[in-house]
């Protein structure tokens, strides 16, 4: 006989105020995301006796990163839906990325209703059009980090220009206040973090 996995209660339910319990889905289909292709792994899944489900995503902007990456490369044809998807990602009007795609915007409205197929040739025009907009975007926050961090440079380099020789006897206890470490220059994430799930789009 398998051994069911222990269920903890965690908080209550905002439907009918009862405990909800901890569970982990092996695999979970991520509906909201407006996708129907989206399966993630490892999903902690709170449940109550109501009915009532919460879904615990971890870290929700790196985990529609991975949708949106892993819909860029497939090998298959983008499909509406998924085409609709990488448009809002980027924050996009569909008028603006139909402009960008130089086609109607019936047409785009078409292709991301599932009412007209996307041809081989479009698939790649999107797939490229939306590569060139990143490229774009990351090279202008690239450019505003740099601008940042040289200007906070300058102003190192002004403040120690200022500073007056002192007779100040022995050395200078360095002192460090918790504001100090709230903020940094540049900020660099590498890898995922464990809580990350895994992303499978399904066909």
């Amino acid at each position: 006989m398998s051994k069911q996995p222990r269920l903890r209660k965690v908080e209550k339910c905002e439907e009918c105020g009862k405990k909800m319990r901890r569970t982990v889905q092996d695999r979970y289909q991520y509906l909201e995301s407006g996708l129907s292709n989206v399966v993630l792994h490892r999903i902690v899944v709170y449940v109550c006796e109501c009915g009532e489900q919460v879904v615990g995503l971890p870290n929700v902007e790196r985990l529609h990163e991975l949708i949106f990456e892993k819909i860029l490369m497939k090998k298959s044809p983008v499909r509406g839906d998924e085409l609709r998807f990488l448009r809002k990602s980027m924050t996009l009007k569909a008028v603006d990325f139909a402009k960008m795609l130089k086609v109607d915007p019936t047409t785009l409205s078409k292709w991301e209703g599932g009412h007209q197929a996307i041809s081989e040739e479009h698939d790649k025009l999107i797939r490229f059009a939306i590569v060139l907009t990143i490229s774009e975007r990351a090279k202008q926050q690239v450019a505003e980090a740099h601008r940042r961090v040289a200007d906070q440079y300058l102003d190192l380099l002004g403040q120690i220009n200022a500073i007056a020789p002192s007779d100040t006897q022995g050395d200078q206890t360095v002192e460090i206040m918790h504001a100090d470490l709230e903020g940094t220059l540049l900020t660099f994430r590498w890898g995922l973090t464990p809580a990350t799930p895994t992303v499978e789009l399904v066909s």
